[in-house]
C-alpha cells in the first residue's frame, strides 16, 4: 500500500523552504539583538551617565540664581576623548521642535549652569545626557523630566 505522503501531489520541497528561513531569521535575530546588548567589557560599549539634579518631578527655581545640572560620570579607562552631549527640551516630547537647548560639553565636567530666566513657572522641561568617546561612539540617552516652580 502506498502511504497517504507518497500519493499525495504536494511536494514538501515549499515547506522545508518557509522552515529554513524561519530559522535563518530567527538566528539573524538573535545575533543583532545580542550585538546591541554589549556589556562593558565590549570596546564599543559606553556607560550612561547618572542624572542626579534635577532628578524629581519638581524644581524651585530662585530668581537670579541658576539651575545647576548634575550628573554622575561613568569612566571607562581605556578610552579618550570623552564628551557629553547635554539637550534640554521644552516639555516631555524629545522631538526636535521641542528642542531648546543643546550643547557639547567637555568630558571632565559633571555639571552644567543655566540662568533662571530660561525657565518658565509651571512649564515641564525635559533634559538629556549622552556620554559620549570620539571614535568610538555615544551612549543611550539618560532623561528627566521636571515642572518649574519659581521660589523666593
Amino acid at each position: 500500500m502506498w502511504s497517504e505522503f507518497e500519493c499525495s501531489n504536494v511536494s514538501p520541497i515549499p515547506q522545508m523552504k518557509k522552515t529554513v528561513f524561519i530559522i535563518m531569521f530567527l538566528i539573524a535575530a538573535t545575533a543583532a539583538s545580542a550585538q546591541m546588548m554589549l556589556t562593558d567589557q565590549d570596546p564599543q560599549y559606553v556607560p550612561v551617565p547618572r542624572l542626579l539634579y534635577p532628578a524629581s518631578d519638581e524644581v524651585v527655581i530662585e530668581e537670579g540664581k541658576p539651575l545647576v545640572f548634575k550628573w554622575s560620570p561613568h569612566e571607562k579607562l581605556s578610552a579618550s576623548g570623552r564628551y557629553y552631549d547635554f539637550r534640554l527640551y521644552d516639555g516631555y516630547d524629545m522631538v526636535q521642535s521641542n528642542l531648546i537647548f543643546k550643547k557639547r560639553l567637555d568630558g571632565d565636567v559633571s555639571q552644567y549652569h543655566m540662568e533662571s530666566g530660561m525657565f518658565k513657572e509651571g512649564r515641564v522641561y525635559t533634559w538629556s545626557l549622552r556620554q559620549g568617546y570620539s571614535g568610538i561612539g555615544k551612549s543611550r540617552r539618560s532623561v528627566q523630566s521636571f515642572r518649574v516652580v519659581k521660589g523666593g
